[in-house]
């Protein structure tokens, strides 16, 4: 391949390609936490007794036993629901690299705004916890005593009474004893975004032969210097064996991703498409909206193949009910599935340009 009169292996050229799309995004990773609000069952909450301790010692090693939860459903499923809208969220404006997620600066804006809204859903609904604690501690107790109900019939089988105070009591009592406090529970919930770019070591994209030319004329920088370049070359020569390989996988989890992600969709929608008799409605073009809208925030590296079928695409869409041609759109979501069997390569990227330097 010649560039600006200079021959430019292909490689090389993918290469400093690959590089420059790094450094259009940033890795960023959720670090979601709280209390989980389980704990592990034993074997005497059960009611179950065993009849020599071989028996026993058996059971300890062999079989575990599930957890039990220690908040009421509807309040363990609406947590479980924002944390998975967090990690959902991310999923939706990032690829899924071998260093986390990737997302590129297109969609940073759009990802961080409904990130902020869960975020603070997230950290609302510790509040309402906290303000709600001590109806929510009783309804454990309450749906708790139900268990004990069972497990006083296993362990006194002939006894036709109902359980005793005492006993439904002590039950549930060792129950809620495993619940915090109501401000330890409120503060254990947290939500942070780490954030950070490709883990390259930028010496790498040095010429190594710089760090050959340090000057050695004093002791201690002799032996400083010497640890350093040494660490720098081993570094250095990991990361030349591996280059290739983190190159493929970056290239595959971004740009190949995407073409194959809009496949999926394209194919999805032109599958309905097909298999509806009348004429599109405003749910089809809602659908293909969202789509285009979807795949130009995450197209970073700007595929102008895909940007050209989507342009038609909108364009169609977009007219009135009247005007819209249903075999024109199914034609460019087939056109943009055929896509995805394509290699995506750019036809404007100068590596010999990106690799100046600019003061």
């Amino acid at each position: 391949m010649e560039i600006g009169g200079q021959e430019i292996e292909v490689a090389d050229w993918r290469d400093d390609w690959a590089m420059s799309l790094m450094e259009k995004g940033v890795i960023v990773k959720l670090a979601i936490s709280r209390w989980r609000a389980q704990s592990r069952l034993n074997y005497s909450e059960l009611g179950i007794t065993f009849n020599n301790e071989d028996h026993k010692e058996f059971m300890s090693k062999y079989v575990k036993l599930g957890y039990e939860s220690l908040l009421p459903p509807s309040v363990a499923s609406e947590i479980l629901a924002v944390e998975s809208s967090g990690r959902n969220c991310l999923k939706m404006y990032s690829f899924d690299t071998v260093w986390g997620r990737f997302v590129p600066f297109s969609s940073f804006p759009e990802w961080k705004r409904e990130n902020d809204l869960i975020k603070s859903d997230f950290f609302e609904l510790s509040k309402i916890i906290g303000l709600k604690y001590g109806d929510i501690v009783q309804e454990v107790k309450t749906e708790y005593e139900k268990m004990a109900r069972d497990v006083w019939k296993r362990i006194y089988p002939n006894d036709t009474n109902p359980p005793t105070a005492s006993f439904l009591e002590n039950f549930t009592s060792k129950i809620i004893d495993k619940i915090p406090e109501r401000d330890a529970i409120v503060s254990s919930f947290k939500y942070n975004c780490v954030y950070f770019k490709v883990p390259l070591p930028s010496f790498i994209q040095e010429d190594i032969a710089k760090a050959e030319k340090i000057v050695l004329d004093r002791d201690k920088a002799v032996n400083d210097a010497l640890i350093e370049m040494q660490t720098k070359q081993i570094v250095a020569e990991e990361y030349r064996s591996k280059k290739s390989e983190l190159i493929d996988s970056f290239l595959t989890s971004t740009v190949s991703y995407l073409r194959h992600h809009v496949a999926e969709l394209a194919d999805h929608t032109y599958q309905v498409l097909q298999n509806t008799k009348s004429d599109m409605d405003m749910r089809h073009v809602n659908k293909i909206k969202k789509m285009i809208k979807s795949v130009r925030t995450l197209n970073f590296h700007n595929d102008n193949e895909i940007e050209s079928i989507l342009n038609g695409l909108l364009k169609e869409v977009s007219k009135y009910k009247g005007d819209r041609d249903k075999d024109k759109v199914t034609v460019k979501l087939r056109e943009l599935v055929d896509l995805s069997k394509r290699d995506y390569m750019p036809e404007d990227f100068n590596p010999i340009i990106d690799m100046i330097d600019i003061d």
